[in-house]
């Protein structure tokens, strides 16, 4: 007979496994209007304020989470392919010439409830945080979750080149 601690600990990793999976990924999130297609290349020029306009013309809105968070190290890892700290000493480069960096807002329902109540937004969550996405909100892209048709590739993106500092 298998003891009941074994057969516990078990349950718990088998389920703290799967748990770990599913936030793995990261699910870009935008206002329902935004109707542009989005992809990694996109992502780049927004969150670099590279592209500051849709292409219907509404101004881009982009917000992080917080440098520290599990959900903002994926996100900028898998989309812009860096680290935070490679990111943050390019923002500190481009603030000191007037260019601010995407506001940051404090969670994944901060970001949810933002990009649902502001035309242009753009965001990332954690993906479990939109299994059924509110109202107003688009899921435009996921991130770091392998198609079931074809084996997703590993991108390596350097940091910012430092020619991008105006």
């Amino acid at each position: 007979m298998v003891p009941v601690r074994l057969i516990t600990v078990l349950i718990l990793v088998a389920l703290g496994a799967r748990t770990t999976i599913a936030q793995d990924a990261v699910a870009v999130v935008v206002h329902a209007a935004v109707q542009d297609p989005i992809d990694v290349a996109t992502l780049r020029r927004v969150f670099l304020v590279r592209q500051r306009f849709w292409s219907d013309g509404i101004a881009v809105r982009a917000v992080n989470q917080p440098a520290r968070s599990a959900v903002r190290i994926r996100f900028t890892r898998e989309a812009l392919g860096g680290t935070v700290q490679d990111y943050s000493t390019y923002w500190n480069d481009l603030w000191f010439h007037g260019t601010a960096p995407p506001a940051t807002l404090a969670s994944d329902q901060a970001v949810l409830l933002f990009v649902a109540r502001t035309p242009g937004a753009i965001g990332y969550v954690d993906e479990v945080s939109v299994s059924e996405p509110p109202s107003g909100i688009r899921v435009a892209l996921r991130l770091g979750v392998a198609s079931p048709r074809a084996p997703q590739r590993e991108t390596q993106h350097a940091p910012p080149p430092a020619s991008w500092v105006r």
